[in-house]
């Protein structure tokens, strides 16, 4: 979504409203420097190393799960990998805020 830009009347399902809602909250926020991690990422109930591509440590990371669990994230970010875990696999969006 560019900056700024959200729907005037609700479209689609809740989770497309609730994922349109965050993208905005980011933008107004210092989420609007934040990085998607490119496609939906599996997060599994034991810890999980994902790739996040930036030159160096970010300094944070988000995750919007497809299905309802709980995440955390066990360790801190380096400069290779974010690491997570969640109450039950699931996929979802990786975000990375440098």
């Amino acid at each position: 979504m560019k900056l700024f830009d959200f729907p005037d009347k609700p479209v689609g399902t809740a989770a497309d409203l609730w994922r349109a809602t965050l993208d905005l909250v980011w933008q107004l926020r210092n989420g609007a420097k934040t990085f998607r991690i490119t496609g939906d990422q599996a997060v599994g109930t034991a810890t999980t190393a994902i790739r996040h591509g930036l030159t160096g440590a970010p300094g944070g990371v988000s995750f919007e799960p497809r299905a309802d669990c709980r995440w955390w994230a066990p360790r801190a970010p380096d400069a290779t990998f974010v690491y997570l875990q969640a109450s039950a696999a699931v996929t979802g969006v990786v975000r990375v805020h440098p």
